[in-house]
């Protein structure tokens, strides 16, 4: 059943009319799919320095990055290069990162021990920076939940491992072209990015150096249907990735576990998972609505992608705000995230 673009449309535009209506924060970019159909994009008012949002528009995605990292280690699984329950070790060798009970599914889960923060100063280079994450030991691996930039900063590593090129090159290829989106990472970072509101100390997004790195982690930079088109991916509407693995990656991981830091699981393989938790919607990450097998990710650039497998509908969307303001998780996440899926309007037959 296809959406009623039109309808989809309007719908779209009266909420974010609503949403951004001349406060701090400026405008959007939004787009809603239907099944494996073409999404419906939404562009509405600027950025904080009022450059008229588009279509095209391309945002620093922040840690919905990580989703373009596990697509690709999931490839390489696909194709036979290394297992889901494969030891690190046996990717990377002897490096005090693959301790016993460090594997690629715990890495993928953020239940392999790394813990925050990730260090980074302007000087770094990337072969500095892989060089510290792979000294860096952790802590139980397998026994707990505990968000981890710098378990995907060594996934990369695997990757650039396993691919036999460097990092940014496997992921175009493994994921970006593979996909067929207009996106990139590392260098060189595309010019005219927007000026996004909030606080200039929240997260490295904003820093041309850091996203010419194009860390596993965060480096990505995406137009708005390219960042649908990695939820899509995880919905099982990209052949690249067969049924069962998408399937797998979207299945809680974190059963039983213990949680620490500030996400709260459930988490699958590379998206975190709605599940039956019972929080509170600031503490949430996912959008007001959305059933227990929705799946998606947030980026602390001010953005979130998700899917909700129940009525097959994808949205994404980018603001002029980052996620800094205390109440982004409601404002953003829970409310426009859960009016965006409800604008899905079917066509009648």
């Amino acid at each position: 059943m296809p959406l009623d673009v039109q309808a989809t449309e309007q719908a779209m535009r009266g909420v974010l009319a609503e949403h951004f209506n001349g406060g701090d924060e400026k405008g959007c970019v939004a787009a809603v799919a239907y099944a494996d159909g073409d999404p419906v994009i939404v562009a509405h008012g600027t950025d904080d320095a009022g450059t008229t949002f588009s279509a095209n528009t391309r945002f620093p995605v922040a840690s919905i990055t990580k989703m373009a990292t596990a697509l690709a280690v999931l490839r390489l699984i696909d194709g036979g290069q290394a297992g889901l329950d494969q030891p690190l070790s046996d990717v990377l060798g002897d490096v005090p990162a693959a301790q016993s009970g460090v594997t690629l599914r715990r890495l993928l889960s953020h239940t392999s021990g790394f813990q925050e923060p990730l260090v980074w100063e302007p000087h770094h280079t990337w072969q500095d920076l892989e060089q510290s994450w792979l000294a860096t030991t952790p802590a139980d691996p397998g026994g707990h939940f505990e968000y981890s930039n710098l378990g995907y900063c060594i996934l990369g590593a695997v990757v650039q491992a396993l691919a036999g090129e460097r990092w940014t090159a496997a992921l175009t290829n493994l994921v970006l072209r593979a996909l067929q989106v207009q996106a990139s990472i590392g260098e060189p970072v595309p010019a005219g990015l927007p000026t996004l509101g909030g606080n200039p100390n929240f997260g490295h997004f904003r820093r041309l150096e850091w996203l010419a790195l194009g860390l596993p982690d965060s480096g990505l930079v995406s137009t708005v249907s390219a960042t649908l088109s990695l939820v899509k991916a995880f919905a099982g509407y990209a052949p690249e990735w067969p049924l069962a693995l998408v399937q797998e990656a979207t299945s809680v991981q974190t059963a039983e576990l213990p949680a620490a830091g500030y996400a709260r699981p459930p988490w699958g393989l590379g998206v975190q998972i709605r599940g039956d938790q019972n929080l509170h919607p600031v503490e949430t990450w996912t959008p007001r609505g959305a059933s227990a097998a929705s799946f998606g990710h947030q980026g602390a650039s001010g953005g979130l992608v998700w899917h909700d497998p129940q009525s097959h509908v994808s949205l994404a969307f980018f603001t002029s705000h980052d996620a800094s303001r205390p109440n982004w998780q409601f404002a953003g996440r829970y409310l426009l995230g859960g009016r965006l899926l409800a604008c899905a309007k079917m066509k009648e037959h």
